[in-house]
C-alpha cells in the first residue's frame, strides 16, 4: 500500500513539474517578449527557485528545520495558489483560443502570448489570491441547532467543533490563542476536534508552546479529538497522542465514553490509518458494541467516508472535516463528487451529519469559494 503512495507522489511532482514549465512559458513568452537573454535567464532560476521552494522547505525541515525551510515553505506555499490559478485560467484561455481557430472564429497565427493577456492574467490571479489568504485568515462562526429523538439526563448541549486545525508554521501560537478566546466566548459544553489538529511534526507545535494554549479550554464535558490524516502522514501518531494529551485533549481512537452518564462519544481512528500503516482500524459495530442505544450517540470520524456504517448502527450525530469543501474553488466540485457531504448538515430519518469546511488549511494559505470555519451545535435531546 506504502509503495501505491509513493508511486502516486512520483507522478504528482511530475506532473507539478510539467505544468509549472507551462507556466513559466506562459509569462516568460508574454511578458519577456523584448527581454535580453540574460534577462530571461534570471527570470528562469527565479521561476525554478520559486516553483520548487515549497518541496525544498518540506523535505529540508525533515532533517534539520531552521528560518530558512521556515522561509521556503512560507513562500512555496503562497506561490502554490498563484500556481494553480495561473494554470487554471491560461488553460481555460488557451483552450478558448484553440478551438476559435478550430472553428474559425479567430485566426491561426493568434495565440495567448501577448503582453495584453499576460498581465490581464497576473493581476487576476493576484487579485484572487490576495482575497483567498483574508478569506483563510477572517473564520466564520456556522451555526447548527439540532434535536437528537432521544432521552438524555440533561435537556441540551452546546458543542464546539473545530476540525482541520493544521497547527503548525502556517496556522500558528497567534491563530491559536485568537480561536481559543473566540472560543471562550461561545462558552461550549463540549469541544470536538476531528482530526488534522496538526499540519506537520509535532516539533513545531511543541516550540511554540501551544500546548499551554489548549490547556485554556476547559469546557464542563471536555475537549476530544481523534487522529486525522496529517498525524499519519508524518508517521508521529503515537507522539502527537501523547503531547496532546497533555494538553488536555482526550484522542478517541477507535472507541466510545459515556459522558456524564447522558450520552456517548465516539471516535474513529483515521481512514489513512489503514493505508499508511497497514492496520485496520476498527469498525462502527466494534466501536459502539458496549453502548446503550438508549442513550444519544455522537461520532467523530475525521474523513466523511464509511457514513453509511454509522447510520446502520445506531449514530445519531456524525461530524468530520477533511475535505475543506474544496478550499480553491472549483476544486470543491471535485470534493461534492467525492463525498456523501463535503460540507454542511444532512439529515436521513434520525441520523444527521455535520461536516465541516476546516479552521486552517493544507498547502496554500489560501481560501477561495470556501470558508475557514468554527463549528457550533446545539443539540437538544427529545425528553419527555
Amino acid at each position: 500500500m506504502k509503495t501505491k503512495y509513493i508511486a502516486m507522489t512520483i507522478l504528482a511532482v511530475l506532473v507539478y513539474c510539467i505544468t509549472s514549465y507551462y507556466i513559466g512559458l506562459k509569462l516568460a513568452n508574454s511578458l519577456l517578449l523584448s527581454a535580453n537573454s540574460v534577462i530571461t535567464g534570471i527570470w528562469w532560476v527565479c521561476f525554478t527557485f520559486v516553483t520548487a521552494a515549497y518541496f525544498l522547505g518540506r523535505a529540508g525541515s525533515m532533517f534539520y528545520a531552521s528560518v530558512l525551510t521556515d522561509w521556503l515553505i512560507r513562500t512555496g506555499s503562497y506561490w502554490l495558489a498563484f500556481y494553480f490559478y495561473f494554470l487554471l485560467i491560461w488553460g481555460i484561455v488557451d483552450g478558448i483560443i484553440w478551438a476559435g481557430r478550430e472553428i474559425g472564429l479567430i485566426p491561426i497565427a493568434y495565440s495567448s502570448n501577448q503582453p495584453v493577456i499576460g498581465w490581464s492574467i497576473v493581476i487576476i490571479v493576484s487579485l484572487v489570491v490576495v482575497y483567498g489568504i483574508w478569506r483563510a485568515n477572517s473564520p466564520q462562526l456556522k451555526k447548527y441547532d439540532i434535536t437528537i429523538n432521544k432521552q438524555s439526563p440533561v435537556h441540551s448541549i452546546h458543542i464546539i467543533m473545530v476540525s482541520d486545525l493544521h497547527l503548525g508554521l502556517l496556522v500558528g501560537r497567534q491563530r491559536l490563542e485568537n480561536l481559543v478566546n473566540q472560543i471562550h466566548q461561545l462558552k461550549p459544553d463540549l469541544i470536538l476536534l476531528p482530526g488534522d489538529i496538526l499540519d506537520e511534526n509535532i516539533g513545531i507545535f511543541l516550540d511554540d508552546n501551544m500546548p499551554e494554549v489548549l490547556r485554556r479550554l476547559q469546557p464542563q464535558f471536555g475537549v476530544f479529538g481523534c487522529l486525522g490524516s496529517h498525524e499519519y502522514i508524518w508517521g508521529d501518531s503515537e507522539k502527537t497522542v501523547c503531547e496532546l494529551s497533555k494538553a488536555g485533549i482526550t484522542i478517541l481512537r477507535d472507541e466510545a465514553v459515556k459522558i456524564a452518564d447522558a450520552f456517548y462519544l465516539a471516535g474513529r481512528d483515521d481512514y489513512y490509518r489503514e493505508k499508511l500503516t497497514d492496520s485496520p482500524r476498527k469498525t462502527v459495530q466494534e466501536i459502539l458494541q458496549g453502548c446503550v442505544q438508549a442513550l444519544p450517540v455522537i461520532m467523530m470520524d475525521h474523513q466523511p467516508v464509511e457514513v453509511a456504517a454509522g447510520q446502520q448502527q445506531g449514530v445519531d450525530l456524525y461530524v468530520a472535516g477533511h475535505t475543506h469543501h474544496g478550499q480553491l474553488f472549483p476544486l470543491n466540485l471535485i470534493t461534492q463528487a467525492m463525498f456523501k457531504l463535503d460540507w454542511g448538515y444532512w439529515r436521513q430519518d434520525d441520523f444527521q451529519m455535520i461536516v465541516s469546511s476546516g479552521f486552517g488549511t493544507w498547502g496554500p494559505p489560501v481560501r477561495v469559494g470556501t470558508q475557514s470555519e468554527i463549528v457550533s451545535i446545539t443539540v437538544h435531546f427529545k425528553n419527555r
